[in-house]
């Protein structure tokens, strides 16, 4: 995606950027993946092509910049907006970790580094090597192999478990 992203214009779709509005800290792509898939269905229709994969790749570089462009875009709102929580707080906490697969990605590494230098006291960015940003659910996995390696469990017969809803048979 970053490599056809890096062929295209982000201007030529304008995209809305998802959940400006929302006070908290929460993201979601769930309306930016309706847009886009919009703006192809509209280009497809222009070009009178049933398929997807039948879209020039001017268009497709196009579409990725715009999606890569607006997605990010999301992301360094809601990082800004957790930044500011922190320092109303006086937390204290002036460091960002960026890990996944998308920590790949050097668009959105170099908005992130950008976004830290520029607030009032500097922020550091940690990130991997691209190399060693894997997927999420890998990530998760090797988390849990670590955690059996060193013998720290979850097991249910030590631990008291509540159900938050009463399913007691209900009688009418």
């Amino acid at each position: 995606m970053e490599r056809l992203a890096r062929e295209g214009d982000p201007s030529t779709f304008p995209l809305p950027v998802p959940m400006q509005n929302r006070p908290d800290c929460d993201f979601s792509y769930s309306g930016l993946k309706t847009s886009i898939r919009t703006a192809m269905n509209n280009l497809k229709r222009e070009r009178g092509i049933e398929n997807d994969a039948d879209l020039p790749h001017k268009d497709k570089a196009d579409i990725a910049a715009s999606f890569q462009n607006v997605a990010i875009r999301h992301i360094e709102q809601r990082v800004r907006r957790c930044m500011n929580m922190l320092d109303e707080e006086g937390s204290g906490i002036r460091c960002l970790a960026v890990v996944g697969g998308v920590a790949a990605n050097t668009e959105l590494r170099t908005r992130l580094q950008a976004l830290c230098n520029k607030r009032r006291e500097s922020w550091s960015m940690f990130v991997p090597p691209p190399r060693l940003c894997t997927d999420q659910g890998a990530m998760s996995a090797w988390a849990a192999i670590e955690r059996i390696t060193v013998g720290s469990t979850d097991e249910a017969d030590d631990q008291e478990v509540y159900a938050r809803f009463p399913f007691a048979e209900i009688s009418s």
